[in-house]
This record gives C-alpha cells, structure tokens and sequence, in this order.
C-alpha cells in the first residue's frame, strides 16, 4: 500500500500540475476541450474501470500490443507480483489525472497575470516563470492534492479487487490493506482484529498527513 501511495504521488501530483500550467499557457488552443477530455474518466464508474483494465492489462491486451510497437515483450501485468503495483498505478493514472489538472488549473488561475507579465519583462523565460513564479504560488493547491493522493492511496480497494478479488493478485503483490482488512472481516471474520487493522490506518493516515503539513510549512507561525 505505501508503495502504490508513493507511486501515485510521483505521478499524480507533478505530472497534472505541468499539465495544467501547460493548458494554462498561451501555447494550446482549445483549452477547454482538452480540460473535458482529460476530466471524462474522472465520471466513469471505478468497477468499470477496473473490468476495462482488467481486459486491456491481459497478455494479449492493448497495453501490451502498443508496448510491442516499440520492441517491449509481452508482460503479464495480472500475472506477476512485481507488475501488480505499476498496473494499478497505470488505472490511477488514468482516472484521476483529469480532476487533478482541475484543481491545479483553479490554483493556477488565481495567480495575477500581472506578476507573470512582469518577470516576463524583467527577462525569464516560461521554464523561470513556470519555476520561480507557478510553483510557489500554487503551494497550496499542491498540498490539497498531495493529501487527497494520500488518503486515496491509503484507502486503496476497488481497483484490486476487481483485477483479482480478494486472493490479492499474484503472490499477494495486489493486495491492499483496506482489501486485507475486508478479507480478514468478512472471509475470515476476525473483527477485531479487522478493527485493529482499521484504527491503526487511520492513524498511519493521520500520521502521514500531518508530515506533509509540516512538510509544506502549514504549522509555520507568522
């Protein structure tokens, strides 16, 4: 679980926000309907989505037959312990980058043109602008992603047991600790121990939460 949860925050964090600030920019056209097109898988169903990747991540599926254009063997994402991580990262990816380039769009878009215009006169290029003037600017918006990727990642469920149920994928590698805490509620009915395991995530939760806080400088006084 803490190895998918750092997976999305690597690309679910930095990858929408170059995103946004690119759709943001002057440089594309039809900004609004890149925005809807990225935000579409956000409306789809999470069991649907794990059914559709459940067929593309197969050895035969899409995934692998578009990694084959370039040179890269057949993997068997399903199949394997090592695999199981990067294809719910892949799923997570898909569906949640589109809400996030939202978020970071209105963060971005609350920014003054003016101070934009200026560095721009004082001679900084886009990558310096991007740099010194969206990131720090857009701190907060950036860490109210950066919790939600931890708590969805943390609370990790739908998507492994829909690709492989409760058994947790091959050699366990797919499974979670809320889908470990269902398994072992209602399979083995061991509630309080299933409890146990329900107290001790919402403190590591918590826990990880408040890090990132202090982290951004959120308990910083004035």
């Amino acid at each position: 679980t803490a190895l998918y949860t750092a997976g999305t925050l690597l690309v679910l964090v930095p990858v929408p926000f170059v995103l946004a600030a690119v759709l943001q920019s002057k440089l594309v056209a039809r900004q609004a309907a890149l925005r809807s097109a990225f935000f579409l898988p956000v409306l789809t169903s999470l069991v649907v989505v794990g059914v559709v990747f459940s067929l593309l991540l197969t050895t035969n599926g899409l995934v692998n037959s578009f990694l084959g254009l370039f040179g890269v063997p057949a993997q068997g994402w399903l199949e394997t312990r090592s695999l199981a991580i990067p294809a719910m990262i892949i799923m997570a990816f898909w569906r949640w980058t589109g809400i996030n380039i939202i978020y970071f769009t209105t963060g971005l878009s609350n920014i003054p043109s003016e101070l934009y215009e200026s560095a721009s006169v004082d001679g900084a290029g886009p990558m310096r602008r991007f740099w010194h003037l969206s990131v720090p600017l857009s701190k907060p918006i950036i860490l109210f992603v950066t919790v939600l990727t931890i708590f969805g990642g943390f609370q990790l469920f739908v998507e492994p047991l829909i690709l492989w149920g409760t058994g947790g994928g091959p050699g366990q590698g797919g499974l979670s600790v809320v889908v470990h805490l269902y398994r072992t509620a209602f399979t083995s009915f061991q509630l309080g121990y299933a409890s146990a395991i329900g107290v001790v995530l919402a403190l590591i939760i918590m826990t990880l939460s408040l890090v990132t806080l202090k982290l951004f400088g959120f308990f910083k006084k004035e």
